[in-house]
């Protein structure tokens, strides 16, 4: 009985936050919507001076933690202007593995 007092929470609390998602766009407040009245409050200068300076600060944490994470890495090339094939992959000749069988190794020549 547990499971299922869960599950009409659940539902409960799903069918609020829409409920509360469509009135904040639906249902006017004065002249405008409660989601309008916000979109007015975060274009003014205050607010935009805000989210920059938090912006500024969040950023580089970001980075840090992104690098701490992934460690040093490379990054691939965005342009074609070298040559497109490395030189360790097997010649054109070979042509893609026919169905049902695995590709035949190729020995690499240097």
């Amino acid at each position: 009985m547990g499971a299922v007092s869960s599950f009409i929470r659940s539902v409960f609390a799903i069918a609020l936050l829409l409920g509360a998602v469509w009135c904040s766009f639906n249902v006017p407040l004065g002249e405008r919507t409660f989601a309008e009245h916000m979109d007015r409050i975060g274009q003014t200068p205050e607010a935009v001076e805000l989210i920059e300076g938090s912006r500024q600060t969040v950023t580089p944490m970001i980075e840090e933690a992104t690098h701490r994470v992934l460690g040093e890495y490379v990054e691939a090339p965005t342009s074609l202007a070298q040559d497109p094939t490395p030189a360790n992959t097997v010649p054109e000749t070979a042509g893609p593995p026919r169905p049902g069988r695995l590709p035949r190794a190729h020995a690499i020549s240097e």
